[in-house]
């Protein structure tokens, strides 16, 4: 009969674990809930009236919009003095995980830029010294030959004309195909319409068709002009 006893208790350890895991689990994802609720509620409503646009705004800064950044459109650029640059958008100063609305890496010399569409009350976090540029401060991108050849976010009808284009695979070790991401708005919008493309090395090229006013975030290929 111990014996028995012994064998039921050594099978029910796994389950009875398995059962405080899962309490555990459902305990500290309500308790994200709720400050994520939370802090949707307490978003703050107050405007500076008095701030001004700057040229731009770097640095490890969190900025609370409204309050010390004006909303808008901004270029997310690498500020030039780090080899990697992180930048966020999120609904509260500490960048819980379930507030954060966009984020994006940006490497020197390897990333074009992203475009952040920031709204009163939300906080734009430059994490590794990014830069944000205001668009109407921004600069367009130069295209090289007629090439779009950083990995990134591109405006058309500000960094590259609209029109037809052909999108090239540009291979790499670690990855072994090329996309394409067309929306109707910056990424920190998340009900705009997306479209995918992508290429590699079975369809190395593909047309595609930009319109003024979308964005086209490209990784691991190359836009060129027809």
């Amino acid at each position: 009969m111990k014996k028995i006893l012994k064998v039921v208790l050594l099978l029910l350890i796994p389950f009875f674990f398995l059962f405080l895991f899962l309490v555990y689990f459902v305990v500290i994802d309500t308790f994200e809930q709720r400050q994520y609720a939370s802090s949707q509620r307490n978003t703050t409503t107050y405007v500076n009236e008095s701030l001004e646009l700057q040229p731009n705004y770097s640095g490890y800064f969190n900025y609370l919009v409204g309050v010390e950044i004006p909303e808008g459109e901004y270029k997310i650029i690498p500020n030039g003095e780090n080899e990697t640059s992180q930048a966020q958008i999120s609904l509260d100063e500490e960048g819980h995980r379930l507030n954060i609305l966009a984020s994006q890496t940006i490497r020197n010399g390897k990333t074009h830029a992203f475009y952040f569409k920031v709204k009163n009350g939300q906080y734009l976090y430059l994490k590794s010294g990014g830069t944000a540029i205001p668009l109407i401060h921004a600069s367009p991108y130069t295209a090289i030959d007629g090439k779009y050849v950083l990995d990134g976010q591109y405006k058309v009808g500000f960094d590259i004309p609209a029109g037809d284009y052909k999108l090239v695979y540009h291979p790499d070790k670690k990855n072994k195909s090329g996309k394409a991401s067309i929306t109707n708005g910056p990424i920190s919008d998340k009900d705009v319409d997306s479209k995918f493309e992508t290429v590699d090395a079975e369809t190395p090229t593909k047309v595609i068709t930009l319109s003024k006013g979308q964005y086209i975030e490209i990784q691991q290929c190359i836009i060129e002009s027809i």
